[in-house]
């Protein structure tokens, strides 16, 4: 008996994961948050990807110091001499500037989910030029 009830439980676990998964696809298809850490320049609130002001200027200064030339190194050094800090409170390292830069379609307004789910997103763009 105690078999049957825990292979019962097993597939009644993996039926809940296979639902939330094609729930969050689902939103995310239709342009909303589906979870995860949020980039640097957004806070979540209400399930939505909101703004925040301060973090969107660090964006801002990125991609503006890349387009520039400078190196990811060079863009972390100038944002610590600055005195800008990570959402952690930690100085900027390189690998932090790199993936700022990879989340150039979300800060552009488009949002990804996965593999293969992009979509325009409904969350407001950081950067809009």
């Amino acid at each position: 008996m105690i078999g049957i009830l825990s292979s019962f439980n097993q597939m009644e676990s993996e039926n809940i994961q296979m639902r939330t998964a094609m729930g969050r696809k689902a939103k995310a298809e239709k342009g909303g948050y589906a979870g995860g850490k949020p980039p640097i320049g957004y806070r979540v609130s209400d399930g939505q990807l909101i703004v925040v002001p301060e973090e969107a200027e660090i964006v801002r200064l990125v991609f503006k110091l890349r387009n520039s030339g400078m190196t990811l190194i060079g863009i972390a050094d100038e944002l610590n001499r600055l005195g800008y800090k990570t959402k952690t409170g930690k100085n900027f390292l390189h690998s932090a500037i790199q993936t700022i830069l990879n989340n150039e379609q979300t800060y552009r307004g488009v949002y990804k989910y996965g593999k293969g789910t992009e979509t325009v997103g409904q969350h407001e763009p950081i950067l809009k030029d």
